[in-house]
């Protein structure tokens, strides 16, 4: 059951920013569109954060992840809330609730929220196709490299697991890490945008199934690790492969320039 409901978490992040994006207009920093710097700058961050993680406090780290929790509901909930002393103090409002009294449930939801506000503001302002296959295939080799060669994703799990607000989605012994959910609400947008809700559903299949074929191993092979553990596998690789192979299948069939107005 545990799993069911991981895959059905899963799958409505990645349903709810392919609607996001198709019938919400996010509002726009003014400061250029997204582009290939901003995904490098991204990686790096990704190199990095983990190890200061590791290194910083409790306290800090809860305080980090508030804070970036916040600034990702803010920027989901802007369109539907025009009046920003109201948005600034709802979104913090519901962090510190989730502080006061941590739940999984309420943690998942402020993840998945974040991720489909984001992955839409992201799109929106201007990240092309080849800067997103940038940013799969960067964030996959990572991946693979820390979750299969490295102690770091044990040891920061362990440390997370007394922190009030984490960047996972949990539900029992599962864990989809934010960046992953986020990579794959990326690939269902573009895959809409780029080829039609039909594709971007089929893209949403496979990778949920993935998700469910890892999850049906580890629960049958004797590794008491949840997902994205050392001995477990990296989601993203497994989730790039199929976009990839889906993007180029179609584009050799011809389709539908990729559209920001869309």
């Amino acid at each position: 059951m545990s799993l069911v409901i991981a895959l059905g978490l899963f799958a409505a992040t990645q349903i709810g920013a392919v609607s996001y994006d198709k019938f919400v207009a996010a509002e726009v920093p003014k400061v250029g569109r997204i582009n290939w710097i901003d995904v490098l700058v991204i990686l790096v961050m990704l190199n990095i954060t983990p190890f200061l993680f590791l290194l910083l406090p409790k306290f800090l780290v809860l305080l980090i992840f508030a804070l970036a929790f916040a600034s990702g509901l803010y920027y989901s909930l802007k369109p539907f809330i025009k009046v920003k002393p109201l948005l600034i103090s709802l979104a913090l409002l519901i962090i510190a609730f989730q502080i006061w009294n941590p739940t999984i449930y309420l943690n998942d939801l402020i993840v998945m929220a974040t991720v489909i506000g984001l992955t839409t503001l992201y799109i929106q302002s201007g990240l092309k196709p080849s800067e997103l296959v940038l940013l799969g295939v960067g964030y996959s080799v990572y991946d693979f490299t820390i979750v299969n060669y490295t102690p770091l994703i044990t040891q920061l799990t362990l440390k997370m697991g007394s922190i009030q607000i984490v960047p996972l989605l949990l539900v029992s012994n599962f864990v989809i890490g934010a960046a992953d959910l986020l990579l794959a609400s990326f690939y269902a947008i573009a895959l809409r945008r780029k080829f039609g809700v039909q594709f971007s559903s089929l893209g949403i299949v496979l990778s949920t199934l993935i998700v469910a074929f890892i999850g049906l191993y580890l629960i049958h092979v004797p590794l008491p690790f949840p997902i994205g553990s050392p001995k477990g596998f990296p989601l993203a690789p497994w989730i790039t492969v199929p976009f990839l192979i889906l993007w180029i299948l179609h584009s050799k069939l011809g389709g539908k320039s990729f559209s920001i107005g869309d």
